[in-house]
Parts: C-alpha cells; structure tokens; sequence
C-alpha cells in the first residue's frame, strides 16, 4: 500500500501551507473547532494536499486538518481511543483571502511541547502491513508500538494520518499518535489514539 512519508523544517510557514502548529486555515466565517461540549480544540496539523503527492484514496486538493485536545490523555476516554475530543476536517476548496482573526491558543506545556511552526514535506513510499514505515506518515499501516485497539473495527477503519514523537511533539514517552477514518466515508467517522513505550 502507497504512504506519503513525511519530513519537517522548522521555519515560519503561511496560513496555506502543510505544517504542524502555528495558525491553521480556517475559512472566512467559520468558528474554531470544539468538542461537542464547546471546549475548543489544539491545532495539531494541517495537509494542502495539491502540495503533496497523490493517493488514490484522497482528494489531489484541498485542505486537510487535524485538532486534539490537549488534556494529559489527549482526550481519550477509557476506551483507549477518542471520536468526540479529536477532529478531522477537509475543506474541499481553499479561500486564499482567509485570515488569522483570532490569537493563538498557547499549548498545555505540560501535555503539548510543540510551540514553533514546522512545515511539511511528502515522499510517495510503499508501505508493509507486517512491517510498517515507523514514522510521521500519511496512509499506509498504523505501527502500533502497543497493540491494535480497532477490535471488531479492523476492516472498518484506515490510517489516515501517523504522527511519531520527535523534538517537536512527544507522545507519552516516545510513541505515535494515530488517526484512522471510515473506508467506506473518508472523514465522516473518526477515531484518534495514541500510544506509546
């Protein structure tokens, strides 16, 4: 199976860039992200995907993005996996008048290190199910440092984004987080867990 493997510069980016942290797109009238309670949510990332190369099971463009909440379980329950507490949102078309109208939210540091606007590169690689790509990736196998927590849901559920601790994001001691969607309905039934050593 395809992945795009993924390699980051720290450096300032603009508001339609793939990047981690900073200000995400978010389009003219449109309120931030919450939690079905209201809690708004943290920006993690954010994919244009005319920018990257293509996977067929992905749009060519438009915006791709990913919020958590930065609780000290990054709010998952006890379930071990998160739907109401971490967001995946696609915009289809891209509004390049769209500006930052709001103050950056400032991280928990004590859950949340990564502060600096880091942006993104992609690699079309071929991905292994028995030995996965052990990095920040798009598609391709989840590699669960732990064990697969998609009981019942194995053939339901595909990784869509794995995110690896590096100096910009530590998940627990040392681990990935990992968000899965539908493969039936890309983006409309989402799941987020992490785990770790």
């Amino acid at each position: 199976m395809n992945c795009i493997k993924l390699s980051f510069e720290e450096r300032e980016a603009t508001l339609l860039e793939s990047k981690l942290f900073g200000y995400p797109y978010i389009p003219v009238g449109v309120a931030f992200p919450t939690t079905e309670s209201g809690k708004e949510l943290v920006f993690l990332a954010q994919f244009n995907l005319a920018e990257l190369p293509a996977l067929d099971y992905l749009p060519k463009q438009g915006m791709l993005q990913f919020f958590i909440f930065d609780d000290e379980d990054y709010g998952e329950d006890e379930s071990y996996f998160a739907t109401n507490t971490a967001r995946i949102i696609y915009w289809p078309t891209i509004d390049n008048n769209a500006q930052v109208d709001k103050p950056l939210r400032n991280y928990n540091s004590d859950y949340l290190i990564g502060n600096k606007c880091v942006t993104i590169k992609g690699l079309l690689c071929q991905d292994n199910e028995k030995n996965p790509i052990s990095t920040s990736k798009i598609g391709g196998y989840a590699d669960f440092i732990q064990n697969d927590f998609r009981i019942g849901d194995l053939n339901r559920f595909r990784l869509l984004f794995q995110l690896s601790s590096s100096r910009y994001l530590n998940w627990g001691d040392g681990g990935n987080g990992y968000f899965f969607t539908d493969k039936d309905s890309i983006f409309t039934s989402n799941l987020f867990h992490w785990d770790c050593f």
